[in-house]
Order: C-alpha cells, then structure tokens, then sequence
C-alpha cells in the first residue's frame, strides 16, 4: 500500500480526527515481517472504522479495519493500595 499525497478534495487524518472522531492519536505498531515497533496516527470515527496512517498529514491510510465487532472495555481503578480513593485514567482493553 502506498501513502498518499494531499490532492484536490483530500482531508488529512490530523482534520478527520478533529471533525467528529470518536478517538483520533498516536499509538506504536509492531511490523509482520519486521517485528520493529512503528509510530502511526490513528483515527477511530463514529462509523465503526478504525484507519492508521504514517502520519498526521497524510490524506490515504496504511490501512483501514472495521471495528464494529469489537468492543473496548474501560476499567475505573477507585482506590489506591494505601485504601485513599483517587482518580486515575480509565485504562482501555480491546476484546
């Protein structure tokens, strides 16, 4: 697959992560053939589809899943080992 240039009509991933995403940022990918860990843009929208790019300018993504099988389960972690209550990020697990 091949990255895409801006042309006349193409929106880059930085402006559909922006323009209604449901979730859009950086994540690290680990290659197929070369185990190497890549940094990609990615860009979850309301649609169910899940697109990661090279990075946050490019108009074309690398690749493209549909997502609408998957479900992401949040877990709220309300206290602390001390038994103090805190506010911690929800941390996230794709099943």
């Amino acid at each position: 697959m091949f990255r895409g240039k801006a042309s006349k009509g193409s929106v880059a991933a930085r402006d559909l992560a922006r323009d209604g995403a449901l979730a859009s940022g950086w994540l690290m990918k680990q290659g197929e053939g070369n185990k190497a860990f890549k940094k990609r843009f990615s860009v979850l929208r309301h649609t169910a589809s899940f697109s990661y790019y090279k990075g946050d300018g490019d108009t074309l993504p690398l690749k493209s899943v549909d997502a609408s099988n998957y479900v992401a389960v949040l877990s709220h972690n309300a206290e602390s080992k001390s038994g103090a209550s805190s506010r911690k990020a929800p941390s996230t697990t794709v099943a």
